[in-house]
């Protein structure tokens, strides 16, 4: 446009336009790691979702590779200038000379920033590896992080920290952690006197005053300030956004940002290290590095008139005109914490003695209001889940629940070969504030025609609007799976052969015990065509005859249970599965596998049953890992022989295989009131040498309580059962529905 006004002759200013164009579209792909400009400009001003928490915060990079590319495009503009000037007068060569300054200065800048950010990813891969080399160090047990925390925004951070440790059978005669470059160790001590330490690559290894034998401690004093490097975060993660191809760039839509650190918003995520962990970091989890559990006593200082969300509940420790103080000290172990800060609107409530609490950035509360007339089903909804939990030894661990929103550039998944979501922490619910917080709901409207007349009328539809929203987030913000990780999977994990799957599973079965609701989230998923997936899963959805009616096994079945996830699942056996050797089909063989296992074990054992054995595996380790052992005899404090079931599920690649051998369907003579009654009759065949367990799902014609379901039916191997159902109405659609089985 602007060479169109410059230059006198239309079509030579059109073939200028046209180097404009191609010249900024080679300028933006000459970068190696041109995905920062993309990602700024996603994240704070041309998406759909422009970013009001943080608006136009833009990383050194970013900005200064948008000037570049506003200088090359002036640059260019001279050129079309030069080459066809007006009759103004003026000198073409100096023209000429500053059109070339300004592409050579802004090609510059975009070397130079594509140079620094090979630089860091560079950087990371080097720590990656020191990392992975300090692997099966023998390192003491860190039993509680007590102190306080000084949050200078964008500024500094400050810790002064007590780490207490706990001896092991190895007899570590070194403290080696994980703690970020970006902080400066000033001091480290103990009752002794001080400690030597060195911290370098990200490594924090101190030296014992002697020996920690089992049953010994030691507390060791810490003093740490500086501004975390952001780089140092998430360094094993098994695909690094920066080096994908553009087809794989939509995982930029799960946020890029490891924290944020400006002086109007603090998001100060666990992956970064800010506090120090025990263990190199790498493979957290893993074998050779287990995930270390520990309690908190930590104060932290902010800004005055500044809200935290934290890992429970938050307490006012005092403060003055300037400065707020909040402290978090749980009754339960974590692995993890994580803190977010700026200036929130609160809106909380006590349930069941849970202090529920919403964080919003300020003129984020239209759909509080929108919802306003469902809190009390809201609430009703929340209080008979809690209790249930609750009547089965499951109690809510950690006080409070807080649900906090953060910006679109926060990074929604973590490291490691899971690269797991991280919008949700111990205690915490993270909400991307182009999600709940402004989703347009008021369409609503346009399909609730006479929910007024139904059960419960507006307010309860309006709740299951709600609950069928949080349930179809897919981007990791789930606050179902979120919220029940913290009744189970912050406290315990496995560690074994068995753990991968088992962790899989006990996540699976803690959502389904707890929220009833079942998640799913794999940063693999998210390529070029995951819209489209996520089109054709929501169709798959409309077919009354749909697998299920949860868009999430619709989903899991569509990019999950592909033929070479089921060619994996024949030949290599749960506990000997290498998440490091193929990550993506790792997680789908879990998803079908381990989901499978998940829902057999809720419904052979019942949603009471299930909830009273995740209680006594809790009550057994919580604070520690657990073992294959520790499984079975959680089973057995509540009456349960799982070995068999572990057998089948975990040690085994043979399935069972199905089919109806006869099936019978009868119109019986009335009951004795003159309702009529209908009989079925399957017989069902086992033709391989397993055990295993179908389900019958059926609808009938009137269809009032939709899709209904039996009980598990075992089938032993090799062998047959004959089942029968006695129906009020005439059936309509019959499936037989195995667990996991060869029929594919």
């Amino acid at each position: 446009f602007l060479a169109t006004l410059l230059v006198r002759h239309r079509f030579l200013a059109f073939l200028v336009s046209i180097l404009f164009v191609v010249g900024s579209f080679v300028g933006f792909w000459f970068t190696p790691f041109w995905i920062v400009p993309v990602l700024d400009s996603i994240g704070n001003n041309t998406a759909l979702f422009p970013s009001d928490i943080i608006p136009e915060v833009i990383n050194g990079a970013g900005l200064l590779q948008r000037i570049g590319y506003l200088m090359m495009g002036l640059g260019l503009i001279g050129f079309a200038i030069a080459l066809h000037p007006r009759r103004d007068g003026g000198s073409r060569g100096l023209r000429s000379a500053v059109a070339a300054g300004l592409v050579v200065g802004g090609l510059g800048l975009c070397v130079w920033i594509s140079l620094d950010t090979k630089a860091n990813v560079d950087q990371q891969a080097a720590w990656a590896e020191i990392h992975r080399a300090r692997l099966g160090t023998a390192v003491p047990d860190l039993q509680s992080i007590r102190g306080d925390v000084d949050v200078e925004p964008g500024r500094n951070l400050a810790l002064d920290l007590e780490l207490e440790l706990a001896g092991t059978a190895a007899r570590p005669t070194i403290a080696l952690f994980a703690f970020n470059p970006g902080m400066t160790v000033t001091a480290i001590g103990s009752a002794g006197g001080a400690l030597s330490f060195t911290h370098e690559d990200g490594l924090l290894e101190v030296q014992l005053p002697a020996p920690l034998g089992p049953g010994e401690t030691s507390v060791l004093s810490l003093k740490a300030e500086g501004e975390p490097n952001p780089w140092f975060s998430y360094i094993d993660a098994a695909k690094n956004a920066y080096l994908e191809k553009s087809s794989e760039a939509q995982i930029v839509f799960l946020g890029y940002d490891p924290m944020i650190w400006d002086k109007r918003y603090v998001a100060l995520m666990p992956g970064v290290r800010w506090l120090p962990a025990m263990g190199p970091e790498f493979d957290r989890g893993g074998g050779q590095n287990p995930i270390d559990y520990y309690q908190i006593d930590l104060t932290f200082e902010l800004p005055a008139g500044w809200l935290a969300a934290g890992p429970g509940r938050r307490q006012d420790a005092g403060g003055d005109s300037q400065r707020v103080k909040y402290r978090y000290a749980p009754d339960a172990p974590l692995p993890e914490v994580c803190l977010i800060a700026s200036r929130f609107d609160s809106l909380s409530t006590e349930i069941e003695g849970v202090t529920v609490e919403v964080l919003l950035y300020p003129g984020h509360k239209k759909n509080i209001e929108f919802f306003a007339d469902s809190a009390e089903e809201i609430k009703q909804a929340l209080t008979e889940r809690l209790a249930e939990a609750a009547e089965a030894g499951l109690d809510y661990p950690y006080g409070a629940l807080t649900m906090v929103e953060v910006p679109i550039p926060l990074r929604g998944y973590g490291g490691g070969w899971r690269m797991d979501t991280t919008l949700t922490q111990p205690a915490m619910i993270l909400t991307r504030e182009n999600t709940f917080p402004t989703a347009w709901f008021e369409g609503w409207e346009r399909w609730s025609q006479g929910a007024e007349d139904r059960e419960g009328g507006v307010p309860r539809a309006k709740r299951q609007l709600l609950e069928a929203f949080f349930e179809n987030d897919f981007n990791g913000g789930n606050p179902f799976t979120a919220a029940a990780r913290s009744f189970f999977g912050y406290q315990t994990s496995g560690q074994g052969a068995e753990a991968l799957p088992m962790d899989y599973v006990l996540e699976q079965l803690t959502s389904e015990t707890v929220a009833e609701k079942k998640g799913f989230f794999s940063v693999h998923f998210f390529k070029g065509n995951f819209g489209q997936e996520f089109a054709q899963a929501g169709q798959a959805m409309q077919n009354p005859n749909r697998i299920s009616d949860s868009y999430a096994d619709v989903l899991i079945d569509r990019i999950a249970a592909t033929n070479e996830v089921w060619d994996t699942m024949s030949r290599v056996k749960l506990s000997e599965i290498d998440p490091r050797n193929d990550p993506e089909e790792t997680l789908y063989v879990l998803a079908v596998k381990g989901g499978a296992m998940a829902e057999s074990m809720l419904d052979g054992m019942g949603k009471r049953q299930a909830g009273r054995f995740l209680a006594a595996l809790r009550e057994r380790r919580s604070g520690a890992t657990y073992t294959r052992e520790d499984v079975l005899l959680a089973g057995n404090d509540i009456g349960e022989d799982l070995s068999s079931w572990l057998d089948l599920w975990i040690d085994q690649t043979d399935l069972p295989g199905f089919w109806a051998e006869d099936i019978r369907y009868y119109r019986l003579t009335d009951d004795d009131t003159g309702a009529p009654r209908y009989q079925l009759l399957v017989k069902l065949r086992n033709g391989e040498a397993p055990a295993g367990l179908v389900r019958l799902e059926y609808r009938t014609t009137g269809g009032a309580e939709g899709r209904q379901r039996t009980t598990p039916i075992t089938i032993p191997g090799n062998s047959a059962v004959e089942f029968g159902l006695v129906l009020s109405e005439p059936l309509e659609w019959l499936r037989v529905r195995p667990y996991l089985a060869l029929n594919r």
